[in-house]
């Protein structure tokens, strides 16, 4: 599952280069990317499940939904001929590790607690690095935004 969950947090980011194809109306695409990533995870546990069992099909499933962002996220970024600022890159990396570094200390609380401070962390890291603003806030919950 610890494993698993590194395919959790690719498919967050892949999931969203996906909508953005679709809205974009490259579903052949997406038809082409995800039955290329089909084949070649079959193939793959194929190959590595009978040696390394369930540890396989985990990072299997990693590499897979790995390459399916990587694809999605270059289709997108060459349509539209946009660079993400490496400061907020930076910026996003430094809170996926202060919530991931938490979980070392947070990991004999029970898992509700731990959700719930994984999300106050969460929530002071994007308040912190500027990455949600009152002006983002307002846009979100504004009838009009």
């Amino acid at each position: 599952l610890t494993i698993l969950g590194l395919a959790m947090a690719t498919m967050f980011f892949g999931n969203i280069f996906g909508f953005v194809l679709v809205a974009q109306k490259q579903q052949h695409f997406l038809l082409k990317l995800y039955s290329a990533l089909a084949l070649f995870n079959i193939i793959a546990n194929l190959i590595f499940i009978p040696q390394f069992g369930a540890i396989a099909a985990a990072w299997t499933t990693v590499i897979t939904e790995l390459l399916a962002t990587v694809f999605a996220a270059r289709a997108v970024f060459m349509a539209h001929r946009f660079m993400v600022p490496a400061s907020y890159i930076l910026q996003v990396i430094a809170i996926a590790a202060l919530v991931g570094l938490s979980s070392i200390w947070l990991s004999s609380l029970l898992h509700v607690i731990q959700l719930l401070l994984y999300a106050a962390l969460y929530g002071f890291g994007i308040y912190l690095t500027g990455l949600l603003s009152k002006r983002h806030l307002t846009l979100v919950w504004s009838r009009h935004a």
